[in-house]
């Protein structure tokens, strides 16, 4: 070949190239292929391949089949659990823009929600979706508070548990870590088990004694007493007594037979036995409830789950999705309700957002409850006139979403705040009562449910609820409110 023709052939194939490597910037983005499918316990939505999909449903379920064992109560009836399931770490991050977090499970009045990414090309790609599911039992069926550490070392217990086919490994851990994880913490143990409570668990506040947690927790299952009984035995009173108000630095080695000063010696001795730390149980596979087949979601439909999402953890990705939503229907109103949650971000108030939906579609629950908020927030405890009318059209806001959802606790608990403060206590406890079946854990639920008591004359149930505010309540206005409610 000439140096005439190698060169004029070198540049085409750079001309190739680049052609090649510019054209998909131009382009537009391909919106990956989500679909849904749902059982018995949840609804999960994911763009992974619907084979995987289908598996991760059934391990969810089979770990869900083993955590109930562990907490007692039942499911109050209300909204499936939503689960939103990226394929890989690196998808959830792109969505959140964040890498301090990989998952979470958010509770809510509205609907409990579970986000994460599958930790793929690891020994426990599993781990953080079982650690988030178990966090959603938790908050389900325990009708007590539960201290942080032990939300979060139970989550990392059953996080770790090894399921195959019909068959599960629980309580296998690493000895050395475990006690690597007690003598770094223990300086602050007491610290770390008589910690103050937050609602916010997605948050994870106490990332950095997870392993001490879940050492704490693996020695309550699987460890015994100064006399030989099993500790699993008495966990349950445990937690009781902690949500009554027992101090768990001292309810713990007390239960366990030790002074204090030599609990965190005989959590290390728990590792060091010889004797194997886990256990196997068998998982009645043909008693899950059947997996349907997934179903594959119209791109309008992934931009709108996508976007309710992220709308308070990442507002500007959120307003991606809206975006690119709104490029398809722009009349749906499901976006004007969102565009209500990110004023700063937007051209209209809350308010004008909300309307517009509701003008769109009057029976839109999700519009309807937003309205009965907007409405009714400012006036939470101003007894004018005006506030009084706009209780009254709250209430029908809220009235209009529970018929069209009987299933949502926002709509109940709105309701009742509405008519509570519109001095129909009454009719108040009614819906308040119900949203307490659901979310008995709830701090404001109890706040409001004993408010209504209060006014009713039933004094003994007034205290109950409002002493449950006071221990779970974090923001010390409320819980002053309610002190003041007491007195």
């Amino acid at each position: 070949m000439s140096p005439k023709t190698r060169n004029t052939t070198v540049r085409m194939a750079l001309v190739v190239c680049c052609v090649a490597f510019v054209a998909p910037l131009s382009a537009k983005p391909i919106m990956p292929q989500w679909c849904e499918l749902r059982t018995a316990e949840f609804e999960m939505y994911s763009a992974m391949p619907k084979r995987q999909m289908v598996t991760l449903a059934r391990s969810l379920q089979a770990l869900h089949s083993i955590a109930v064992d562990f907490v007692p109560g039942e499911f109050p009836k209300r909204s499936l659990l939503k689960i939103v399931a990226f394929e890989d770490i690196d998808a959830f991050v792109a969505e959140f823009q964040s890498d301090e977090f990989i998952g979470f499970m958010q509770p809510s009045m509205r609907q409990h929600v579970l986000a994460f990414g599958l930790a793929v090309h690891t020994t426990h790609p599993n781990q953080v979706a079982y650690h988030e599911y178990t966090h959603y039992i938790s908050r389900s069926r325990y009708d007590i508070f539960i201290p942080m550490w032990y939300e979060e070392g139970f989550a990392q217990y059953l996080g770790m548990v090894d399921i195959s086919d019909d068959r599960a490994t629980i309580g296998e851990v690493s000895h050395r870590r475990m006690i690597r994880a007690i003598r770094r913490n223990e300086p602050k143990w007491r610290t770390i088990v008589d910690g103050v409570p937050r609602l916010d668990w997605h948050e994870h506040d106490y990332a950095a004694h997870y392993e001490f947690a879940h050492a704490l927790t693996h020695f309550l299952h699987h460890g015994y007493d100064a006399d030989g009984n099993a500790m699993r035995d008495k966990v349950d009173g445990i937690l009781i007594d902690i949500s009554n108000g027992a101090k768990p630095s001292e309810l713990l080695p007390r239960v366990a037979g030790v002074e204090s000063d030599r609990f965190m010696r005989t959590l290390v001795d728990h590792f060091r036995k010889t004797r194997p730390l886990s256990y196997r149980i068998d998982i009645d596979v043909d008693s899950l409830s059947p997996v349907g087949e997934p179903q594959c979601m119209s791109e309008l439909d992934a931009r709108i789950l996508l976007a309710s999402l992220l709308v308070r953890n990442n507002p500007d990705r959120a307003m991606y999705h809206i975006d690119r939503g709104m490029k398809i229907d722009a009349e749906h109103p499901m976006f004007q309700v969102l565009l209500s949650y990110v004023p700063a971000l937007d051209s209209k108030t809350p308010y004008e957002r909300t309307m517009i939906a509701l003008e769109r579609d009057p029976k839109n629950v999700d519009a309807n409850i937003r309205m009965g908020d907007l409405l009714s927030y400012n006036c939470l405890d101003v007894f004018t006139d005006e506030c009084a009318n706009l209780r009254r059209i709250a209430t029908q806001h809220y009235r209009h979403a529970l018929n069209g959802d009987p299933m949502r606790v926002d709509a109940a608990f709105g309701l009742g705040v509405s008519l509570l403060r519109s001095a129909r206590a009454g009719d108040g406890l009614n819906y308040l009562k119900v949203a307490y079946e659901r979310l008995p854990w709830n701090a404001r639920i109890n706040l409001f449910l004993g408010d209504a008591y209060r006014q009713i004359g039933n004094n003994n149930k007034a205290s109950f609820h409002l002493n449950r505010a006071i221990m779970w309540e974090i923001e010390e206005a409320v819980r002053q409110q309610a002190i003041e409610m007491m007195n």
